[in-house]
C-alpha cells in the first residue's frame, strides 16, 4: 500500500477535528464521528485506505473519550501570563489570515476547472453544494479562532 502525504495529512486533519469536537462534547464528539464514517463509506473506493480511515475514526474517537472523561473533574483555572496572552493573540490572527488567503485560493483553484453547466450538470451542482459546505466548515472555525482572539485582547487590555 502506498501511503501519499496528501493521505497522512488527510488523517491528521480528521484527528485534529475530531479532537476539537470532543473538546466541545459528547454531543458535538459522536455527530461529527458518524458524519465522517458516513462520508468513509461513500467516498473512498479501496479498502486499504478505508481501512486506515476507520483506524483513525477509532483511534480519535477513543483519546477524545479519555480527554472528555479527564475534564470532568475541573481544576483551577490558572491566570496567563502577559507574553503568553501575546503568542496567542500573535498565533490567531495569523490563523486567521492564513485562513482568509486559503479561503481565496481554495475558491480560484476549485473552480477553474468546472466546464459548463450544461455538461455534467448534475456532478457541477454536487461539487459546488461540497464547495458550501467545506466554506461553511471554514466559516466556522474562523468565527470561533474570532471569539478566541476576542476574549484572549479584552483580558490582555484589562491588565492595563
Amino acid at each position: 500500500m502506498d501511503i501519499s502525504i496528501a493521505v497522512i495529512l488527510f488523517q491528521i486533519g480528521i484527528f485534529l477535528i475530531m479532537s476539537y469536537a470532543g473538546s466541545k462534547g459528547i454531543w458535538y464528539l459522536n455527530i461529527l464521528t458518524i458524519i465522517i464514517i458516513v462520508f468513509t463509506l461513500t467516498n473512498i473506493k479501496t479498502s486499504p485506505l478505508m481501512i486506515l480511515q476507520f483506524f483513525t475514526i477509532i483511534i480519535s474517537y477513543v483519546f477524545c473519550l479519555n480527554r472528555i472523561e479527564a475534564n470532568k473533574y475541573p481544576k483551577t483555572p490558572r491566570k496567563k501570563h502577559t507574553i503568553e496572552l501575546i503568542l496567542i493573540i500573535l498565533l490567531n490572527i495569523a490563523i486567521l489570515c492564513l485562513m482568509i488567503y486559503g479561503w481565496g485560493w481554495f475558491t480560484i483553484s476549485y473552480f477553474k476547472n468546472y466546464g459548463s453547466w450544461s455538461e455534467e450538470w448534475f456532478l457541477n451542482s454536487l461539487g459546488t453544494i461540497s464547495y458550501i459546505i467545506m466554506l461553511g466548515f471554514a466559516f466556522m472555525i474562523s468565527g470561533l479562532r474570532y471569539f478566541s482572539l476576542k476574549k484572549n485582547f479584552k483580558e490582555f487590555i484589562n491588565r492595563f
